[in-house]
């Protein structure tokens, strides 16, 4: 956030994009496990809009400096291995809205009728657009929304698809002491934040949402006609 200080629209719709999308993705997240018969997210109170709650710490830090971070897990009955496909479903809603809300956005930005552009360059996004304030807003938010959902996808606790896979995956010794030192000793939070931060730090490090995001962009944009 601290690289958009002097564009308020950005700093704004990035902004909008953390907040809305962690409480948003949370709560479908929630909606769906209570749809596939657990109601444990719900019962402790993670359909509440509690950014504290919702995002930690270390991704308030990550969002304080690159611009975007990850939501925090809800608590579901992930260790009955009869419901590990269940889970799997209501974890992944939460990448899924993330990309309907960037799209949502990106089709607000055409129906105003502008040309936009986009680029993520390792550690933050370029944003030229030829519209006003909200329109400029609006961007800034799908770039926001684009940047959550890479970074969901990044295979790792504390991220979406780092549980999927350790729900999904053996349940051996080897594996259990893999998931105990990402999630319990917070090795996955470090591996997450550097690939996050690195690239904001040092000048060439390759960015996965530098990377990413942008395509996910552009996939929309060309999707809606616009030329990118």
């Amino acid at each position: 956030m601290l690289f958009f200080l002097t564009k308020p629209a950005v700093l704004l719709g990035l902004l909008i994009a953390v907040v809305v999308g962690s409480y948003l993705g949370t709560a479908a997240q929630a909606l769906t496990a209570r749809a596939l018969g657990d109601p444990l997210p719900i019962r402790n109170g993670w359909l509440k809009p509690q950014p504290k709650r919702q995002i930690s710490v270390y991704s308030a830090i990550a969002v304080l400096l690159a611009g975007w971070g990850w939501a925090e897990q809800a608590p579901m009955n992930d260790r009955w291995r009869a419901r590990r496909f269940h889970v799997v479903t209501a974890v992944m809603a939460r990448p899924l809205v993330y990309a309907l809300l960037c799209l949502a956005s990106i089709i607000g930005v055409r129906a105003a009728g502008v040309g936009v552009g986009t680029s993520l360059s390792g550690t933050q996004p370029v944003i030229e657009t030829s519209g006003s304030f909200g329109v400029d807003l609006l961007f800034a938010m799908a770039t926001g929304f684009a940047a959550l959902c890479v970074t969901s996808l990044i295979p790792c606790p504390p991220t979406d698809l780092g549980r999927v896979i350790f729900t999904l995956g053996g349940q051996s010794m080897s594996w259990q002491k893999a998931r105990y030192q990402l999630e319990e000793r917070n090795f996955g939070v470090g591996i997450v934040l550097g690939l996050l931060l690195l690239p904001v730090l040092l000048s060439g490090f390759p960015s996965w949402v530098g990377q990413l995001a942008p395509e996910l962009l552009k996939g929309f944009l060309n999707l809606l006609g616009a030329q990118v």
